[in-house]
């Protein structure tokens, strides 16, 4: 029942993002939006966890600890559609995402998440802001994210920055199919057409469907063998991964904080960027 009524929210506000195509964007120099935050208790199965845990080929006991997300999509897309959010969510691009997990997480009825929007930058060609989610279990907080997304309000001339030079071989090859961006659509209720349709994805510029960011941040974390807490992890998003195609992770440990490169197969494009944590 509770994954219906997530699943309704989403239709819902897919509908609003419609109507929010043309929403102005408010001077943000001369007016601070007020804060907008949303708290849901939350429900989940086990069979949603379970299709979860394969597609990021997580093989743990315990929740993954970016699996909280997922059960977030549907509030995130409320708080942007919401009529105080100051500008049409058309186009939004996810930056950045920190994520702060204090312990192992548990299966338990009790779960709520409370999501925000309250900072906002300008920047040279557009506005950035940060949503915060954060979840408690029993009323304890247990776990934070900070979504840093990017609204784009004129373009900015790309510097070329050479490719770094590195050995595939020493990497991990994934193999990230077609269906995947459907499958992981399903699962966070996150329906947005570049993920899960070709033709809908040209239709905004994309050359194919891509990959959710989130997807390769998880699927990051499934590759370190040993999981410490408290886990502080960092995803910078470099570039839109294409499905199908091949993905090499690349890992480099400093201390108590793995790094984890995302590349195309062939190293000329990095995808993203994972620093985790621990302990």
């Amino acid at each position: 029942m509770a994954n219906i009524s997530a699943r309704l929210s989403i239709v819902k506000n897919v509908f609003k993002s419609v109507f929010n195509l043309n929403k102005k964007s408010f001077l943000l120099a001369n007016t601070i939006p007020s804060k907008i935050s949303n708290t849901q208790a939350i429900f989940f199965s086990k069979n949603l966890l379970k299709n979860y845990t394969e597609i990021i080929n997580w093989n743990r006991e315990e929740i993954p600890p970016l699996f909280p997300y997922v059960l977030s999509t549907h509030i995130h897309f409320e708080l942007v559609n919401d009529k105080r959010f100051p500008f049409s969510p058309y186009g939004l691009l996810h930056k950045k995402e920190q994520i702060w997990c204090k312990k192992s997480l548990t299966y338990n009825s009790n779960w709520s998440i409370t999501a925000f929007i309250e900072t906002y930058r300008i920047l040279e060609n557009g506005i950035e802001f940060d949503l915060v989610s954060e979840l408690t279990i029993e009323g304890e907080l247990v776990w934070k994210s900070t979504t840093t997304a990017f609204k784009r309000l004129k373009q900015k001339e790309r510097s070329s920055k050479p490719a770094d030079t590195i050995d595939t071989e020493k990497g991990i090859l994934i193999d990230v199919p077609a269906y995947y961006g459907r499958k992981y659509a399903s699962i966070s209720n996150n329906i947005d057409p570049i993920h899960i349709s070709t033709f809908l994805a040209k239709l905004q510029g994309h050359k194919t469907a891509i990959m959710y960011g989130m997807w390769a941040m998880a699927r990051s974390l499934s590759e370190i063998k040993e999981i410490k807490y408290p886990l502080n992890i960092i995803s910078y998003f470099k570039a839109s991964i294409p499905i199908p195609s091949k993905i090499v992770m690349l890992k480099k440990k400093e201390d108590n904080v793995q790094y984890i490169s995302v590349y195309s197969s062939d190293a000329k494009v990095l995808y993203a960027k994972v620093e985790v944590g621990m302990g």
